[in-house]
């Protein structure tokens, strides 16, 4: 008998019917369904269950951790470019947007939250964040010349209408094959498109209706005046120092 740490293993095999690879219910069903049911006497204990199981959870970890390094990234970038953190929040409503489109459409359509669909998820947040960005952007500049957020937000949503539509449109037409999970092996890379697909929805309302409301409100007390600090500029918030003096 083979021992191990002068105990005595037994490896169980279990094998799963309805559910896909990689699949976060095949892990609740070992640890919370199978195992109680097992009624193991006390001198009997279970110190790991592996597989893919624990695979599966270094992978979703790391991208989860991935998604919310790039979300950080991209807020940091925007601070410093618009040298504003309000403009910066304003396109935050579109990661929750991508995240509930795109969990609607997999509970829809009976897939799991797996590899495939956080793939998904993190390519429509791509896509999402690109089309606020055009919005917030256009935004600002238009913010400056209407003095009013609020009318510079829904004209730059209206001029941006076109742009986010056919982009939105396009990606989601090039998903409906994958998302239909025909052909072979097919089921295993649907969620990948379902979840895009779901995002890329909910995510394309969201832009053109909450981003813009979001941003007049926050931007609604700053001022109009430029926040560059080049000399060159005009507008520039750099006193001479002749300013300084007087």
């Amino acid at each position: 008998m083979i021992r191990a740490a002068l105990k005595r293993p037994i490896t169980v095999l279990v094998f799963f019917i309805g559910l896909l690879l990689f699949s976060i219910m095949a892990v609740r069903t070992i640890s919370i369904d199978i195992f109680p049911r097992l009624n193991l006497p006390t001198i009997y204990v279970i110190e790991q269950y592996g597989g893919m199981s624990s695979l599966l959870t270094e992978t979703l970890d790391s991208l989860q951790k991935g998604l919310l390094a790039a979300i950080i990234v991209i807020l940091l970038l925007l601070a410093a470019n618009y040298q504003s953190f309000g403009v910066a929040l304003s396109v935050l409503p579109i990661v929750p947007a991508v995240l509930l489109g795109a969990m609607l459409l997999l509970l829809a359509t009976g897939a799991t939250l797996n590899l495939q669909s956080y793939m998904g998820i993190i390519m429509s947040t791509g896509v999402s964040v690109a089309n606020a960005l055009l919005i917030v952007t256009n935004a600002e500049k238009l913010r400056l010349e209407y003095k009013d957020p609020f009318k510079a937000a829904i004209a730059s949503a209206s001029v941006r209408l076109r742009p986010i539509m056919m982009t939105s449109i396009a990606m989601i037409v090039g998903m409906i094959p994958m998302a239909s999970g025909l052909g072979e092996a097919g089921d295993q890379s649907a969620p990948l498109g379902r979840a895009v697909i779901g995002g890329l929805a909910a995510s394309t309302f969201a832009s053109l209706l909450i981003v813009p409301l979001v941003y007049g409100w926050i931007q609604q007390r700053r001022s109009f005046g430029s926040a560059s600090l080049l000399p060159e500029d005009d507008a520039s918030l750099l006193l001479s120092a002749d300013d300084i003096a007087l």
